[in-house]
């Protein structure tokens, strides 16, 4: 799973939003029922390739999120690897649009993960695969 990953420490488990293209499974690490576990978890950073096994269990009703796509699943982790630790953004993408033309242009591939460009990139794949069905 590649994606951008925020963590939080609650009552002895380390919850983990891993944001991928197009989901945002959260991940629970628990600190009894596995201590290297979660202090692994813990080490995990932004943009972080990670590999992450568990059991996928319905939310609680109180915990429901009807506004994502994964808001009625959370998975309880019982192997992570990180395959891959990520060297530190040379800014934060949420502020990136806000940048100069300059170094948006230099750091191109970050500026493709943009929504609106996630956006673009969508409707001109499903564009060519009706033109490639037609023609």
């Amino acid at each position: 799973m590649v994606g951008s990953i925020t963590g939080v420490i609650w009552e002895g488990f380390f919850l983990s939003d891993c944001v991928t293209v197009m989901a945002l499974p959260r991940w629970f690490f628990h600190q009894k029922k596995s201590p290297t576990l979660y202090e692994s978890a813990k080490k995990l950073r932004s943009e972080y390739v990670i590999g992450v096994k568990g059991v996928v269990q319905l939310r609680p009703e109180n915990a429901i999120n009807p506004e994502l796509k994964t808001g009625e699943i959370e998975i309880f982790a019982h192997d992570l690897e990180i395959q891959n630790p990520a060297k530190t953004l040379p800014f934060e993408l949420k502020d990136y649009a806000e940048k100069s033309e300059e170094l948006r242009l230099k750091y191109r591939y970050l500026d493709l993960r943009r929504p609106v460009l996630q956006k673009n990139l969508m409707v001109r794949h499903q564009l060519a695969q009706l033109t490639s069905s037609i023609f």
